[in-house]
């Protein structure tokens, strides 16, 4: 027997003769046009395409997609299987919350009678500063006079001393 490669180097021309029977029609191979001919092609999915979050901070949504076009379905081929979008739920991370003032306490006097000093303070809680929200802005403690009355009998005396005693643990407080 002839080895193959040994044979095709040898020829020169080639020559077909016949018919070619398909579609119910007789086509002489010498005529036979391939590009009269359709072959099915399946469709093919694009690569995901996929959008960013649909929120800052907290919770979002992420969609990606893709088309069916790589390649398109031509000549009766299919379509692709499977779905052409999805979604998930995604989260950037707690959202900024500013701190907020809460109320302000009663005032507390220095002295029990007559004049003296009277403190009131607040707390940044309503709400607390988080996620890198922004504190507070002003002052958390006031100051005022406050006046109790007069002091009757050995209660000035009294007052006097826890005045000064009061006032020096006052100014301290207000100080720091």
């Amino acid at each position: 027997m002839t080895d193959l490669f040994k044979w095709t180097v040898l020829q020169t021309e080639i020559n077909i003769y016949g018919n070619c029977h398909d579609f119910v029609t007789v086509t002489n191979i010498r005529d036979f046009d391939i590009s009269n001919c359709a072959i099915p092609v399946d469709g093919q999915w694009s690569s995901w395409t996929t959008t960013s979050c649909s929120m800052t901070c907290g919770n979002g949504m992420t969609y990606r997609n893709r088309t069916c076009d790589n390649p398109s379905p031509s000549d009766g081929g299919n379509m692709c299987q499977g779905v052409d979008n999805e979604s998930t739920v995604c989260n950037l991370g707690d959202c900024p919350v500013d701190g907020h003032w809460g109320l302000w306490s009663s005032v507390r006097c220095s002295v029990t009678c007559g004049n003296g000093i009277g403190l009131r303070t607040r707390r940044c809680d309503n709400p607390a500063p988080s996620g890198g929200g922004n504190g507070c802005v002003g002052c958390d403690k006031k100051k005022k006079l406050c006046s109790l009355g007069k002091c009757h009998n050995g209660e000035w005396k009294k007052a006097r001393k826890l005045k000064r005693k009061s006032h020096h643990r006052l100014m301290k407080n207000i100080m720091n």
